[in-house]
């Protein structure tokens, strides 16, 4: 018993900042602003120190990998996971809508309160949509166009994909001139290394800064959620216990048979805490990290999988997004029965997902690629924005907590069923 409460110690001590912020955000309004800056500083030292983290951590993991093959493995078989657990996702948050369509009956003349303006609206976002215009957008999802840029809480996918790229030339620099990288291999090991003790020692102030910050999260949203909002809340958490609960263990299995399982549920606690309490897949990782390594995961595959799946494998974004769009069709008198309708719901979900900012509240650059993608005018943004603050919590979890099962299944794709067993 002693070793189970010192194994959940910190976790425990989470739990309890949120529950004390969540009180202040309720019933001590004017505390939980004065201590908002506490929330504020905390998250702002950490996401000034994600950018190295995520460098670091995926360029020094091409150190270890003794041959390209290896590597080649990983990010192909990261691709195939990650591509299969969203298109399932999606096509459970579908089934879920055609079977109880929780906002069905409301129409734009129930949200006059929000002064949109009805005639700017297009009528049949069918009509607008094309592959093209998706395909125009792809350079800005995935590169900038100055190297500053990717030094950015914004463009966190560009700064993975140069640092992918940098680990490449790394490790092909290493197989050509031998022992002349080793001093560079040296850096960018200790650089990593001296990045998560920085992180380590900003996660001491996680109890303070996270209650001053979820208390004024609760001061912000706790009276935004009215009829038709709070049906997609309920129906979002019904999906979210299952694919926590159900899924994922369905994934450890998949990974790992009996013993993924084990592992999966012996460690997954603190993420899921942190996730959340900080609405934040980013500021997650560190504590993802810790525990996919517990689950006995390659650190070559976690350190690639992890800050990759961080920005383009978020099982709750792509359930969220289809629940967004569904909401905008409803509206709008769109049927999105068919195949064709469904089709182009979980397309636009997955690839709207992607983009979505992983920051606290950052699904904002989600919503306006939903309505970018269907050529929807951005005076609609409002009304799928509040889906959004009202699924963070939740969907930051799946988000998180789907990177740790989706690594276990790399790392079985990459070493072969007994992976955790070496």
């Amino acid at each position: 018993m002693k070793f189970s409460i010192s194994s959940y110690k910190s976790s425990i001590i989470l739990i309890l900042s949120i529950i004390i912020g969540g009180i202040i955000g309720v019933f001590f309004k004017d505390l939980a602003i004065i201590i908002k800056p506490l929330g504020d500083l905390f998250l702002n030292l950490l996401f000034t120190t994600l950018p190295l983290l995520i460098f670091f951590s995926i360029t020094s993991s091409f150190i270890f990998i003794d041959k390209m093959s290896r590597l080649n493995d990983i990010l192909k078989y990261s691709l195939i996971v990650f591509i299969f657990t969203a298109l399932f996702s999606s096509f459970i948050a579908v089934i879920s809508i055609i079977i109880y369509n929780p906002i069905k009956g409301l129409s734009l003349e129930s949200f006059k309160n929000l002064e949109i303006n009805s005639e700017n609206i297009i009528t049949n976002p069918h009509s607008s949509f094309s592959l093209a215009s998706i395909l125009e957008k792809i350079p800005n999802i995935f590169t900038t166009n100055d190297f500053y840029q990717i030094l950015s809480m914004n463009n966190i996918l560009p700064l993975i994909v140069f640092s992918i790229l940098f680990g490449v030339c790394l490790l092909k620099c290493n197989e050509k001139y031998v022992d002349k990288c080793q001093t560079f291999n040296k850096f960018i090991d200790e650089g990593n290394r001296l990045t998560l003790e920085f992180i380590n020692l900003i996660m001491k102030f996680a109890p303070i800064g996270l209650g001053a910050y979820f208390a004024n999260v609760v001061l912000k949203t706790g009276t935004q959620i009215f009829e038709g909002y709070l049906k997609i809340f309920v129906l979002y958490i019904i999906v979210a216990f299952v694919t926590y609960f159900v899924i994922f263990t369905i994934y450890s299995y998949l990974a790992g048979g009996i013993g993924g399982i084990k592992l999966f549920w012996q460690n997954v606690l603190p993420p899921s805490i942190m996730a959340l309490s900080s609405c934040s897949s980013v500021a997650s990782l560190p504590t993802n990290i810790n525990a996919t390594k517990k689950m006995k995961v390659p650190q070559d595959v976690l350190n690639i999988s992890l800050p990759l799946g961080v920005n383009v494998h978020k099982d709750g974004s792509v359930i969220g997004n289809v629940f967004k769009i569904a909401f905008l069709f409803t509206l709008l008198g769109q049927d999105f029965n068919s195949i064709y309708s469904i089709l182009l719901i979980v397309s636009v979900a997955t690839i709207s997902s992607i983009v979505v900012g992983a920051i606290p509240s950052g699904g904002v650059m989600g919503e306006i690629a939903i309505l970018s993608l269907f050529s929807m005018p951005q005076e609609l943004l409002p009304l799928i924005l509040v889906i959004s603050t009202i699924i963070d919590a939740p969907a930051t979890l799946l988000n998180s907590v789907g990177n740790t099962c989706s690594s276990m299944m790399v790392a079985r794709l990459v070493d072969g069923k007994n992976w955790y067993k070496r």
